[in-house]
């Protein structure tokens, strides 16, 4: 496992998405799969909250529990001040939809 608790790292971009899923919208990465749902995240900095040994980590702004791995994020995120983290409001709104 590359990140630890606390760590804020960035998800990988929807370009990627769109560029790896397949016809169901499903991006396999090892034994998860990142769906539709996470795609709400791409782009955008997410904090790490909980790590579940040999499947991934839990994420605080993912309020559906996804399991996130490696293959979805980025990388640490860099932070500017002025950079907009993934809200709670917008995942609830990507919800009601």
């Amino acid at each position: 496992m590359k990140y630890k608790h606390g760590d804020k790292v960035r998800i990988k971009s929807l370009d990627w998405y769109n560029q790896n899923k397949d016809e169901n919208g499903f991006v396999h990465c090892g034994n998860r799969i990142f769906d539709n749902y996470m795609s709400v995240f791409c782009g955008s900095v997410v904090t790490i909250c909980g790590i579940c040994p040999h499947l991934g980590y839990d994420v605080r702004e993912d309020m559906q529990c996804r399991t996130w791995t490696d293959d979805m994020i980025e990388g640490i995120a860099d932070v500017e001040p002025q950079e907009k983290m993934v809200s709670l409001e917008k995942a609830k709104e990507w919800l009601e939809k």
